[in-house]
């Protein structure tokens, strides 16, 4: 009996142990899991903190005028944070583009600081050839946009994440780009033929058309030659009767420019021109000009207000007596144009307005306007306007012979009026984040 007590006492000794292990091991496991599930929720923490400071060191960059390279800039440059509103932006870039004499681009990024940046301007240019292809243009972009992005970032945290690499060239190579020559002396030469067919059962139009231009631009002097000949052929069919509609046009331009200063440039217009349109058989025209720049013309592509002053001499042979019976004449004018364009941070005007006048008669004149702006009314809310208003009293062309009905209707020629205009205006509104980064090109609509 006293062993069998023994025995038990040992059994609910030994029980006691392990329920006591069991509860130790079960309460270890708890607190290992509590405290894993704790530093791996202040990691977490941690790290979401760490991006989200990382994300405010980020400049805020607003793009101007970017269009087609805007959603491949915030692709290729993503170590800035992109807003959709110019006042939250630390650093505003505005993209102006101007034709070159050897027919590509001189493309200019205006970078303007704003804010904590305010004062820290810069503006970068690079030229474009003619026959570069886009992804070449888009490189140029992106490294010309990363150069000067720099000075911004250099003033942030974010400059511990940049080297800076550069390629040496070696003496020959540098003597070699010193001293090489234009074999073609800057001229410049382009054809372009091309066709346009458009058919449908009671429809058929064809037009062709050829263009040949040869340019030579230096700082000093400008010499330009364009022609064009175009042939349009239509074709309406109704269940009375076929018409056929032809037009013809051909059309010689020559310009020399002379620079004077940085503000004032002298120079001469010519003109060959024979075109169904406006009953012109041939014209030839002459016309000397002066023309004053309020702003330098290296401003150009930020502000621009010119006057350009004409005087001209022109030889006219019609394809039909004209309302006033003549089918030849000789005539002299005057004309003055003034043109403005103007870029800025809120959006930017252009606008140009032209008179000329004959000088036998005084009444017979043209006066001519067109503009349009693009104002950032607030955050997100810009308004566009467009418009173009003229008052014709020229049209010295005009047959004598009236138009039947048909003819007015498919517009063969130009018709009678004293005055013509276009207007077209319009709001946009964009609200939501401020940042615009993420670039996601699926189920888009590609151009064919």
């Amino acid at each position: 009996m006293h062993s069998l007590r023994k025995k038990l006492k040992s059994c609910f000794i030994l029980l006691i142990l392990s329920i006591l292990c069991t509860n130790s091991i079960s309460k270890g496991q708890q607190l290992s899991f509590l405290t894993s599930k704790y530093f791996n929720e202040k990691s977490k923490n941690l790290l979401q903190e760490k991006i989200s400071a990382t994300k405010n060191e980020l400049i805020y960059v607003y793009l101007d005028r970017f269009w087609r390279y805007e959603k491949h800039t915030k692709r290729e440059i993503p170590f800035v944070n992109y807003v959709r509103d110019v006042r939250q932006a630390q650093v505003y870039i505005l993209y102006t583009s101007q034709r070159t004499g050897g027919g590509g681009s001189k493309i200019t990024l205006t970078f303007i600081g704003q804010k904590n940046f305010q004062g820290v301007n810069d503006t970068l240019s690079y030229n474009t050839k003619q026959f570069e292809t886009e992804e070449i243009k888009r490189a140029k972009l992106i490294k010309i946009l990363k150069l000067g992005l720099m000075r911004y970032v250099a003033r942030t945290p974010q400059y511990n994440n940049f080297s800076i690499n550069y390629k040496l060239i070696s003496g020959v190579q540098r003597k070699t780009l010193q001293e090489i020559k234009d074999k073609w002396n800057f001229w410049v030469f382009n054809i372009s033929p091309d066709m346009n067919i458009e058919s449908e059962e009671s429809y058929k139009d064809i037009s062709i058309r050829w263009r040949l231009s040869a340019n030579r631009i230096t700082e000093n002097w400008k010499i330009q030659f364009y022609y064009t000949n175009r042939y349009n052929e239509s074709r309406n069919v109704t269940p009375d009767k076929t018409y056929v509609t032809i037009k013809r046009r051909q059309f010689l331009s020559g310009l020399l420019v002379k620079s004077i200063t940085n503000h004032w440039s002298i120079g001469a217009y010519t003109v060959a021109e024979s075109s169904t349109w406006v009953n012109t058989h041939l014209s030839l025209s002459f016309a000397p000009a002066i023309e004053y720049n309020i702003f330098p013309y290296s401003q150009s592509t930020r502000r621009f207000l010119s006057f350009l002053y004409s005087i001209w001499a022109k030889n006219v042979k019609y394809n039909e007596v004209t309302l006033f019976n003549k089918i030849s004449e000789n005539l002299y004018g005057t004309s003055l144009r003034i043109s403005q364009n103007i870029y800025e941070k809120w959006g930017n005007i252009w606008s140009s307005l032209e008179g000329s006048i004959y000088f036998h008669d005084a009444n017979i004149n043209r006066l001519n306007w067109e503009g349009g702006i693009s104002y950032r009314l607030y955050e997100g809310l810009s308004f566009n306007i467009r418009g173009e208003i003229s008052l014709i009293h020229d049209q010295l062309f005009l047959p004598k012979e009236n138009k039947t009905t048909e003819e007015i209707l498919l517009k063969v020629q130009q018709l009678k009026t004293n005055w013509k205009y276009e207007l077209s205006f319009g709001f946009n509104y964009r609200f939501g984040s401020k940042f615009n980064n993420i670039v996601n090109p699926r189920f888009e609509t590609r151009r064919r």
